[in-house]
């Protein structure tokens, strides 16, 4: 049962992967949200004799949180797996902690879109790198004389 979820994980991973790569953002969180499922749904099925493949399974799930963009899920996640993994995979949750809080600092400074606006955003943004790729515009980085 472990071995399944994680592998439909891993297959979900590397199609959220793709999707993302290929411009389709929200999709691929989708696919990432339900790859984390899976990997969690992975761990509560390892045994207590097996704490390698709890540790991975445990960093596995709280790193495809983390690509969903689900930051609060994968903090509370990797809380609650520090204390039942072996110290060198708790070390790496601890690690996945503080790249979670730079993450939430860094997008704490970001200006946001409402989501009534966010898709027009994303339509103007699409057009302009139409543009871009079609050699309709061109950008040059200037430096202001201010």
């Amino acid at each position: 049962m472990m071995d399944e979820h994680h592998d439909k994980a891993m297959e979900l991973a590397d199609e959220a992967d793709a999707t993302t790569r290929a411009g389709r953002g929200e999709l691929g969180r989708e696919q990432f949200r339900d790859a984390a499922v899976l990997e969690e749904e992975a761990v509560a099925h390892v045994l207590e004799d097996q704490p390698r493949a709890r540790g991975i399974l445990s960093v596995s799930a709280v790193s495809l949180w983390m690509s969903a963009g689900e930051l609060e899920r994968a903090a509370d996640l990797a809380r609650r797996y520090r204390d039942s993994v072996t110290p060198g995979f708790a070390r790496q949750l601890d690690e996945l902690l503080g790249q979670i809080e730079l993450r939430k600092r860094r997008e704490a400074r970001l200006p946001r879109v409402s989501d009534d606006h966010a898709e027009a955003v994303l339509a103007a943004l699409r057009t302009v790198e139409e543009q871009l790729v079609a050699g309709r515009i061109v950008v040059s980085l200037v430096e202001s004389a201010a």
